[in-house]
C-alpha cells in the first residue's frame, strides 16, 4: 500500500503510463493524488482522461487546463491554437468524461500515513488563507463548476472564468468576480507581492522576478500543513520552500514527470521523487 502524489500530465498518456510503472501502481491497493490539468497540450488527453475516471485510486484537483476544458464544452469558450482538446469533445463519451471531470475537486485534504497534515490545490494556496479558510473557497468554485454542468445553456460562471482582474483577495468580493478570483489563487497563482496580490503573466523561473514579487512558497505560513502544487513547470519540480513540495517538472515541454511518495516527507520537507524524462519529440508548440 502507497500513497504517492503526481505533478501536470497535460495529455501525456503513454509518459503518465511510463510513470506509474516506475512506481508499481496498484489500483487495488494504492492512493494516488493528481495535482491537476489532466489534459492539454499533449497527444493524450483523451485516454488519460478515461483511464484516470476508471480508476478510484486517484484522488484528482483540477487545473487551469481542466478549467479551460470545461469552459469550452460547457460555457462557449473557443479553442485556442495550441489546444489539444478536440479529441475530447469530439469522443463518443465525452458527455461522460465532462461530467465526471465537473464533479472533481479544487483541493484536497488528509494525511499521510505517518500522520503529516496534507493539502493538494493545482497552483497551491496563498499563505494569508488557512487551510479550512482554502476549502470553503474551493467549496463555493466547486458549487458554480458543477451547476455549470447541470445547466450549460444558463448565464453560469465558466462564461466569465477568464481574466486578470480578479488579482487579489477581498472578502467583500461578489458573484463572478470573488469565484475568479480563487480560481486565480488555486490554479493560475505564480508570483504574488506582500499584499498577496498576484502577478498573471510572469511564467518563468524564480530568478527572473522583479524584487517586489516572490513566489507564494516563500512567505511564512502558522500552520504545518505540506501543500503539494504543479502547474509552475519553470521551476522542474523543485521549490525552496519549507512547506510546499512542486511536482510539475515539465514533462509536456520535454522535461520530466514526477511522482512523490508522500510518505519520504521529512520534517525538513526533504521527499523521495520517482520521474520519467520526456521524449523530445512529443513536445508541442510554445
Amino acid at each position: 500500500m502507497s500513497f504517492f502524489a503526481i505533478g501536470d500530465i497535460q495529455g501525456c498518456y503513454d509518459g503518465f503510463r511510463a510513470l506509474l510503472d516506475r512506481i508499481h501502481f496498484n489500483p487495488e491497493l494504492d492512493t494516488v493524488w493528481l495535482a491537476g490539468d489532466l489534459v492539454n497540450r499533449g497527444p493524450g488527453s483523451l485516454d488519460t482522461l478515461r483511464f484516470v475516471r476508471q480508476h478510484p485510486a486517484f484522488k484528482v484537483v483540477l487545473g487551469n487546463h481542466d478549467l479551460h476544458l470545461l469552459a469550452v464544452a460547457f460555457g462557449g469558450a473557443s479553442l485556442k491554437r495550441k489546444d489539444t482538446l478536440r479529441q475530447v469533445l469530439d469522443a463518443p463519451d465525452a458527455d461522460e468524461l465532462l461530467q465526471w471531470l465537473a464533479q472533481q475537486a479544487l483541493m484536497l485534504t488528509g494525511q499521510s500515513f505517518s500522520g503529516l497534515s496534507l493539502a493538494m490545490t493545482h497552483a497551491g494556496i496563498p499563505p494569508h488563507w488557512t487551510i479550512p479558510k482554502a476549502q470553503s473557497l474551493a467549496a463555493e468554485l466547486e458549487t458554480a463548476i458543477r451547476a455549470a454542468a447541470a445547466d450549460p445553456k444558463s448565464d453560469h460562471f465558466l462564461r466569465h472564468m477568464y481574466g486578470n482582474d480578479a488579482d487579489q483577495w477581498k472578502e467583500a468580493l461578489e458573484g463572478n468576480l470573488r469565484l475568479q478570483a480563487i480560481a486565480n489563487y488555486l490554479t493560475r497563482m505564480r508570483f504574488i507581492d506582500t499584499d498577496f496580490r498576484m502577478d498573471l503573466n510572469l511564467k518563468e523561473d524564480v530568478d527572473s522576478a522583479p524584487s517586489n514579487l516572490k513566489p507564494w512558497f516563500v512567505y511564512p505560513r502558522p500552520d504545518k500543513v505540506r501543500i503539494l502544487f504543479g502547474h509552475w513547470a519553470a521551476l522542474e519540480g523543485e521549490a525552496a520552500s519549507t512547506y510546499a513540495i512542486a511536482l510539475d517538472a515539465g514533462y509536456v515541454w520535454g522535461g520530466h514527470m514526477k511522482a512523490v511518495n508522500i510518505d519520504t516527507i521529512t520534517d525538513n520537507n526533504d521527499h523521495v521523487a520517482i520521474e520519467v524524462s520526456a521524449p523530445m519529440e512529443q513536445v508541442p508548440l510554445k
